[in-house]
């Protein structure tokens, strides 16, 4: 019996600061051509406690075991800052100027559990059963205010102010057919991923608002493949797919951020992404020549993929909401 606890304790803290200037200009609306400038700066710490409980009992010598693992864990952080941008319209002789400083607070806890089978068939065969469960709920609080004229920030913004929470469930029900040889072995099997998720937005003058939870079922093959010419030359090809939620941020329905020429608008009826990936990875190392060769080849492809898409709208300014987009593709050798 093995039994293996993992605690992570993690602060941290960070100070950024950022100074621009550009300008836009458009053939089909030369009116709103503008100069721009602006400067933002933010003050954060974050704290987080995570840990991991594995257990396995082995029950015979031929392989048979079954494995329990437990985790969780939490974050709490804060973030302060500040952002001023300015446009000026030259052609018209008009200025639009963006003032304001907000705190934003972000909190998170999760936990998961993992029960897996492994039954001998056979010689050097083995079959797995295993279930998955994970929840995450996730919290951000945003509080902004506008520069009041005199120095002073006191006005309400509340088309930036809000508190947005989600709650995701998922679920990996699996089986796999294992086979070891002495030069190669192989993992065949098949994923079931049922998934929920559920948003609530509070925004300022108005009650919550709480969107009826959402289900999706992805379904996905698991593959691997490794041959062994020896214990430094070896050969591995993997497949496997994987379900991501929306931040609470992306699953805001109004503004995330806006600049005097940009705005961001998050989308609460976004779905998960379910991501599709191949890896293949090759090695050999010579101790005698103390020489090594490594090749990789990943390619991903997504479904559902959360993006944000950028138009060019009235006055020459941009506006970019998320929104999901299949057929996303990446590739690296």
């Amino acid at each position: 019996t093995n039994i293996i606890f993992r605690p992570d304790l993690s602060y941290n803290r960070s100070t950024s600061m950022k100074i621009s200037e550009g300008e836009r200009t458009s053939t089909k609306n030369p009116d709103f051509n503008f100069l721009s400038n602006g400067n933002s700066s933010s003050r954060g710490n974050t704290f987080s406690f995570n840990g991991n409980l594995l257990i396995n009992r082995k029950l015979n010598s031929k392989g048979r075991s079954v494995s329990l693992e437990f985790s969780g864990g939490l974050s709490d952080g804060k973030t302060e800052g500040d952002t001023y941008s300015k446009n000026d319209y030259y052609s018209i002789d008009s200025i639009y100027e963006l003032d304001q400083r907000y705190t934003q607070k972000n909190n998170s806890y999760h936990w998961r559990a993992r029960v897996s089978y492994l039954e001998p068939v056979g010689r050097n065969n083995f079959i797995e059963l295993a279930y998955d469960v994970r929840s995450t709920h996730s919290e951000t609080d945003k509080v902004t205010y506008d520069n009041d004229g005199s120095g002073n920030y006191t006005i309400l913004a509340e088309d930036y102010t809000r508190n947005t929470k989600n709650d995701f469930l998922n679920q990996r029900i699996s089986a796999s057919f294992q086979s070891r040889r002495a030069k190669y072995n192989y993992t065949a099997g098949v994923e079931l991923m049922p998934s929920r998720s559920r948003t609530s937005v509070v925004k300022p003058r108005e009650g919550e608002s709480r969107n009826q939870a959402k289900d999706y079922l992805n379904f996905a093959p698991r593959l691997e493949f490794n041959y062994l010419w020896d214990r430094r030359h070896n050969l591995r090809v993997r497949y496997n797919g994987s379900t991501n939620q929306a931040s609470t941020d992306q699953l805001f329905d109004g503004i995330i951020s806006q600049t005097a020429t940009d705005t961001t608008w998050g989308n609460p009826n976004l779905k998960p992404s379910f991501q599709h990936r191949l890896n293949i990875r090759y090695q050999k190392y010579i101790p005698e020549k103390a020489s090594s060769i490594m090749a990789f080849m990943d390619l991903t492809y997504k479904q559902n993929d959360i993006v944000g898409i950028t138009r060019t709208g009235v006055g020459n300014r941009r506006t970019t909401p998320y929104d999901n987009i299949d057929g996303n593709m990446t590739g690296r050798l």
